[in-house]
């Protein structure tokens, strides 16, 4: 109560404390973006003797990533709808914290066992835990009710800049030495045989998770509601449930609003979920130090993710919806289209091409969740952006066949496979131009006029 109080420059000092630990959670959640990274030192030790099987390959592990994909949107829709009414928020943070890191320490015996119980603990567990991220999103939001874009912005950078601590990490326990990968016969994909950096894999994920613990705790420890919120009652029952879905039928799922952000982020989320899992695996088949792609590809787009989600957020104050996201499409899918192209210009083109793709697509996740507040307010706010992200499931499993489909072990492999995340962005820009003009937009569009003039 006396935190509550306490101001700074008119701001509460427990507003600033529930940002700051939402930001630190985030941090920790937006770990499994170095998956792309990651995913090269674990396929490799699976692949060894003291893993299970010398045929795993890259894509046949990308399916944690699709596991990882519908554990995450079934978790944000279940968390906003059912469970932080029944639980609260604080208790909401706890599970999910704790789910994902169990599942990064689950991983390192399950490595051990199959592929299929890789997917259990890496995947799904951990997406699972991402349940966590909706109070991250509604708590500090609720505190700020006048500056959604901006606090969302801060509060979401952290998920983006965690690669670049994370990628570090990784490489610092795993290849401190850059050890080189090798590509075997018949394939251009290239899997890490030293025996050092192999054995160093179960240090890692005990390691992660440690971090990953730490960090969330002091997190939940800071994150808390605003006064006026009101806690969910004891007396909770199915009844009043079935009443918060009727009314959620009727508010948002009649609306045209609802679908269009859908698909949005339905279309954007085939960038996130493909670019992060095989940059790295892509950057291989050319480039042969592994340090040089961690250290200049791994960390920077962490610095780049976060400023996406700090500038795009803060844009969506200033900005029209319409201008801010069909931006955001166009160099999506000049980039996108082309990257393929890095492999015959060099690393140069490589680190240029990365920064723009992670410079860009990440700005969603801070725009989409404001906008869905801001257009079905509070109230629905938080089950809309939950809602949304169900679409993860469909894609992910278009993903994992598509990619199996094409990525066969050639180089070439990946230009179609890029034509065909290309496709994203394009449909995604075409999807906004079909969203009726808030009052918000209108006072955006007048202050852009006036600046013009200006």
């Amino acid at each position: 109560m006396f935190l509550e109080q306490v101001q700074i420059r008119g701001v509460p000092i427990r507003a600033i404390m529930s940002s700051v630990g939402a930001f630190l959670i985030c941090l920790m959640l937006g770990a499994f973006y170095t998956f792309g990274n990651i995913m090269p030192y674990l396929v490799s030790y699976m692949r060894s003797d003291m893993g299970v099987s010398q045929n795993i390959t890259y894509s046949d592990f990308a399916t944690v990533n699709l596991v990882f994909g519908i554990g995450n949107g079934i978790s944000l829709f279940i968390a906003p709808m059912v469970l932080v009414p029944l639980l609260g928020n604080r208790l909401v943070l706890i599970i999910g914290c704790v789910l994902f890191c169990g599942g990064a320490l689950a991983t390192r015996w399950t490595m051990e066992y199959s592929l299929n119980w890789v997917i259990v603990t890496y995947g799904l567990i951990q997406g699972l835990g991402n349940m966590a991220l909706m109070p991250c999103y509604t708590v500090p939001m609720s505190w700020f009710p006048e500056h959604k874009g901006k606090i969302m912005g801060i509060v979401i950078a952290g998920y983006g800049i965690s690669s670049t601590i994370m990628n570090q990490v990784q490489l610092a326990i795993t290849n401190p030495n850059d050890v080189d990968a090798i590509s075997p016969d018949g394939t251009d994909d290239a899997y890490f045989e030293n025996p050092d950096v192999l054995e160093r894999v179960p240090t890692l994920l005990y390691s992660l998770s440690g971090i990953y613990a730490t960090f969330q705790l002091i997190g939940i420890i800071l994150t808390a509601d605003p006064p006026d919120f009101e806690p969910p009652r004891v007396s909770f029952k199915w009844a009043s449930l079935k009443r918060a879905f009727k009314g959620f039928g009727s508010s948002v799922l009649t609306r045209r609003e609802f679908y269009l952000l859908f698909i949005t982020r339905f279309c954007f989320t085939i960038v996130t979920q493909t670019i992060p899992t095989y940059y790295k695996a892509f950057g291989l088949t050319f480039i042969s130090s592994d340090s040089f792609i961690t250290n200049y590809i791994g960390t920077f787009s962490g610095i780049m993710q976060w400023i996406s989600r700090m500038a795009y957020g803060f844009a969506l104050d200033w900005v029209p919806y319409k201008m801010v996201v069909c931006f955001q499409s166009g160099v999506l899918a000049l980039f996108v289209g082309t990257f393929y192209l890095t492999c015959e210009m060099g690393k140069v083109a490589y680190l240029i091409w990365m920064y723009v793709i992670y410079l860009t697509f990440p700005a969603i996740y801070a725009i989409l969740p404001a906008k869905c507040t801001e257009v079905f307010g509070s109230k629905y706010g938080g089950p809309v952006i939950g809602t949304i992200a169900l679409g993860d499931i469909i894609l992910n499993l278009t993903i994992k066949y598509v990619g199996e489909a094409i990525l066969q072990g050639s180089r070439k492999d990946y230009l179609y496979f890029f034509l065909f995340v290309m496709i994203g962005p394009v449909i995604g820009c075409v999807t906004t131009l079909f969203f009726r003009q808030t009052d918000e937009d209108k006072a955006r569009s007048a202050k852009c006029a006036q600046l013009v003039c200006k």
